[in-house]
């Protein structure tokens, strides 16, 4: 929105013929608007201690006959400028513009709060797309030649004789496309693992999309778990893995370890929604039931490089928390485990397969999450 500053007389006038005509659009051929930043400014240089004025908005993207242009004593600051006669019925709104007692303007109370929001809303749009997929990968990837940079680390692909990705999470398509748009050809084949496919993000026959269930996992959740592992498994030495995972992933992609009917594990999701858990208590317990989870997935990888990126929106950046973990260690145990099904009393509300597998964990009879000291966290890049 744009604004002019005129005396209620002149916009009166103006009313009764539906033309506003000012003075400066005979002598200088264009009516003078400002921005809602310049309002201020303008008012108190050229009107100062007025108090019959009104200001008069209009929207300049439905006013072709708005040209930006520096003021002839502001070289260095473009103003709107009307040319030609203005219609009164362009007008989206207009306030009463009195001065102060002191002669000085402030913007009126309701277009304060109007211009405040569109501030807000401005700010808000201007985050998320700072952050959006795209972005990242352009502010973090670079290549030269064959040598990939991301955030600085540097990567031979020369090195490999197959690249294959695999993004999870509710951005992986948009990851993986980034991803595409930037190494085309180096990229073997892969697999995209989402919740709901974009039409207008195009992806190459050599992708494979599945769509899978979140909150709760579903049947195609297990299918992307097993193909997940399948391709991790046949990667060789020569081979490298690239792993884009953000939110969502721990129902996108999931497999109970094989003692659990599946029905048994979607009934402890359940159980773990309602019991008041944190994220972290709920990824503690998913990750011990599952085959993929926490740093499980980047086992069945070697001896293949990887490299793990990871697009956060968990505050504080715990990476254990996004998609429960599969490529990255974990610190919990199956002691942890025991404690929180103590905490929300969980022994009587979960399946018997479910609690016969912790009990062999706490034996010692079933594998541990992945643990740092097995792990080079150089391979791990968060954005």
């Amino acid at each position: 929105m744009i604004y002019h500053i005129c005396s209620k007389s002149e916009w009166a006038a103006a009313e009764e013929t539906d033309i506003y005509t000012p003075e400066s659009l005979e002598k200088e051929g264009f009516i003078h608007f400002s921005t809602n930043l310049q309002i201020i400014p303008t008012a108190n240089r050229f009107y100062r201690g007025k108090q019959d004025l009104i200001l008069i908005e209009i929207n300049e993207k439905e006013s072709p006959q708005i040209r930006f242009e520096p003021a002839t004593d502001r070289p260095n600051e473009l103003f709107p400028h009307f040319y030609g006669k203005l219609a009164t019925d362009m007008v989206v709104r207009k306030y009463d513009f009195p001065s102060a007692a002191d002669g000085t303007f402030s913007l009126p109370g309701e277009l304060s709060a109007v211009w405040r929001e569109a501030v807000i809303q401005q700010v808000i749009a201007a985050a998320i797309q700072s952050v959006s997929p795209e972005n990242v990968i352009a502010e973090s990837f670079q290549l030269n030649g064959e040598q990939l940079s991301i955030q600085n680390r540097s990567f031979d692909l020369s090195r490999f004789e197959k690249i294959q990705l695999i993004a999870i999470g509710k951005a992986a398509q948009r990851l993986a496309a980034a991803v595409e748009a930037l190494l085309g050809e180096r990229i073997t084949d892969g697999l995209v693992i989402l919740k709901h496919p974009d039409d207008q993000v195009p992806l190459a026959p050599k992708y494979q999309v599945i769509r899978a269930g979140h909150p709760l996992p579903d049947e195609n959740s297990q299918l992307a778990a097993r193909e997940a592992l399948k391709r991790c498994k046949v990667a060789g030495e020569r081979d490298l893995i690239l792993f884009l995972i953000s939110g969502g992933g721990s129902a996108l992609m999931t497999l109970p370890e094989a003692e659990i009917p599946f029905e048994d594990f979607v009934l402890t999701n359940k159980a773990l929604l309602a019991s008041g858990a944190s994220i972290q208590e709920f990824n503690c317990l998913r990750k011990h039931l599952d085959q993929v989870k926490g740093g499980k997935l980047a086992e069945c990888a070697k001896p293949a490089q990887t490299i793990t990126c990871i697009l956060s929106d968990v505050v504080g950046n715990d990476l254990n928390a996004i998609a429960s973990g599969p490529t990255v260690p974990d610190a919990t145990t199956f002691y942890d485990c025991e404690e929180i099904l103590i905490k929300y009393d969980l022994k009587k509300k979960l399946p018997e397969s479910v609690l016969s597998y912790f009990r062999k964990g706490l034996a010692g009879k079933a594998p541990e999450t992945l643990k740092a000291e097995n792990f080079d966290r150089r391979k791990i890049i968060v954005f």
